[in-house]
């Protein structure tokens, strides 16, 4: 039989083993998802702020990347509610 790449196993060993490394993990990847979030939503305003000035079209790229923003975030939260629930189910 052929072993499974590496790679695929590595994912296995991300898993922490009991209770207490478990609520660290689940607190540092919400902690990493607020980031992306952030960094998504102030990130496009910038962009869009930067794409305004540069082409005298304010304010209408700023708000088209700032919903663009805003929804990355949002699929972001979507994404670690979802794993969050995978990971509480018995």
């Amino acid at each position: 039989m052929a072993k499974e790449p590496k790679d695929q196993d590595a994912s296995k060993d991300l898993k922490p083993s009991s209770n207490t490394q478990r609520e660290w993990f689940q607190a540092l990847r919400a902690f990493a998802v607020v980031i992306e979030a952030t960094a998504s939503v102030v990130g496009s305003a910038l962009v869009g702020y930067a794409l305004d000035q540069r082409f005298n079209t304010s304010p209408y790229i700023f708000l088209v990347l700032m919903v663009a923003g805003c929804f990355t975030a949002g699929w972001l939260l979507w994404r670690l509610a979802k794993q969050t629930e995978r990971e509480l189910e018995p």
